[in-house]
């Protein structure tokens, strides 16, 4: 009997590839990693809830600023939008990529920043480093995957406050990674084969339904056998029709020798709910934990638990603490730094607060200082000076006589 099984895509890390010829560093297969990316962000309903729930968080109630000057900036750091248009975009950037890049615009008389930017991170590429490990500029392409030596890019030269000659550049904000100098990776990278897998969970029990839950059938072909030539041919035609998760149910072919009878053999898997609960439960789990997000707020009841308001609280408030926080002050951090060339203050975003009886003692020991406890029940930390009481020196000359 001769026979062959269709070879199922497997979840690759992505290269990085410097591309001498084109002088552009590749980033994944066909350099369109971030696009992989964007397109797996709205695949999972899990993964997309949480994504969402970080960006919700992260954009707190706004940006401010306690300068009037920078306030200003924060309203309209281009004739388009405000701050908080442009930190909205890139804090997606940076929990669905690990980065976000920013075009900065100086003024003609090279003193300040004109305007500012947001930048699609998937669209942009590095080139080679120079010498001292800095990359000088960073080229734009809206489709990398068509991209040839004679497409045109549009150049960006690095950010640079020192070396402003170009009055366009492109601030590239990216976390360390030691195993990768060029391009970041997302927080959820060791999740993404499970967030894969709840995605093709859903679509092979979308088409179990669609195919009325007929199981999987093998089918026999009487002889004689073709050659292996046009077994390849019907293989390829069968695969690009049925192989997939969007396939359940669809039959598979064989092909034996004339002398044995031909015969059609179901497929049917034994105990399906039972491996579907265990598998998702386990996928759930690794999603999750990938995201670094308590259960409860990701939309998972947690076992054991009663789910209370008090609980997703306080929850909230130690991812917010432990995750949300350092998002928070990586995306300002480059923002004052642009700021900070035009003479504005600080700008920070702004976070609601929570009453104080919804947390428990005990949490806000382990998550606050002394200080911050203070100032949330509106103690100031101000240290006041006790100064001692003056009581006057009284002489004998001052008594009167009785």
């Amino acid at each position: 009997m001769n026979f062959k099984f269709i070879k199922m895509a497997a979840v690759v890390l992505p290269k990085i590839d410097v591309d001498k010829k084109n002088e552009i560093v590749k980033y994944g297969k066909n350099n369109r990693y971030p696009n992989e990316l964007l397109d797996i962000s709205i695949q999972s309903s899990l993964h997309t809830a949480i994504l969402d729930k970080k960006i919700t968080m992260s954009k707190g109630e706004g940006l401010a600023s306690d300068d009037k000057k920078t306030q200003k900036w924060i309203e309209s750091p281009n004739p388009y939008e405000s701050l908080d248009d442009i930190y909205e975009k890139i804090a997606t950037d940076l929990e669905i990529f690990g980065g976000f890049a920013i075009e900065t615009i100086w003024s003609k008389d090279k003193k300040s920043i004109a305007e500012i930017y947001h930048i699609p991170f998937q669209n942009i590429r590095s080139t080679k480093m120079n010498e001292k490990n800095q990359v000088d500029t960073y080229l734009y392409h809206d489709d990398w995957k068509s991209y040839t030596r004679y497409t045109e890019a549009k150049a960006f030269p690095a950010f640079n406050s020192s070396d402003n000659k170009d009055l366009n550049q492109l601030l590239y904000a990216k976390k360390y990674s030691a195993t990768n100098r060029y391009y970041p990776l997302p927080s959820y990278q060791g999740g993404i084969a499970d967030i894969n897998t709840l995605n093709e969970i859903s679509i092979f029990h979308n088409s179990c339904i669609k195919n009325n839950f007929n199981p999987g059938i093998m089918i026999f072909f009487k002889g004689p056998i073709p050659s292996v030539e046009e077994q390849d041919l019907v293989v390829e035609a069968l695969e690009e029709k049925y192989a997939g998760a969007e396939n359940a149910g669809s039959p598979g072919i064989f092909w034996v020798d004339e002398n044995m009878i031909p015969q059609i053999e179901n497929l049917a898997v034994s105990d399906l709910d039972k491996q579907y609960s265990t598998l998702t439960d386990a996928i759930n789990t690794s999603v999750i934990t990938a995201h670094q997000i308590p259960r409860i707020i990701a939309g998972l009841a947690t076992p054991g638990s009663l789910g209370g308001s008090k609980e997703i609280i306080e929850s909230n408030a130690i991812f917010h603490q432990e995750y949300v926080s350092k998002q928070q002050q990586f995306i300002c951090n480059y923002l004052n730094k642009i700021g900070a060339i035009n003479g504005y203050k600080e700008v920070y975003v702004k976070n609601s607060t929570i009453p104080l009886h919804l947390f428990s003692e005990s949490l806000l020991t382990q998550t606050l200082t002394k200080e911050e406890i203070r100032e949330l029940f509106g103690f100031t930390n101000d240290v006041v000076e006790v100064v001692p009481e003056v009581v006057p020196e009284i002489k004998n000359n001052d008594i009167p006589n009785e």
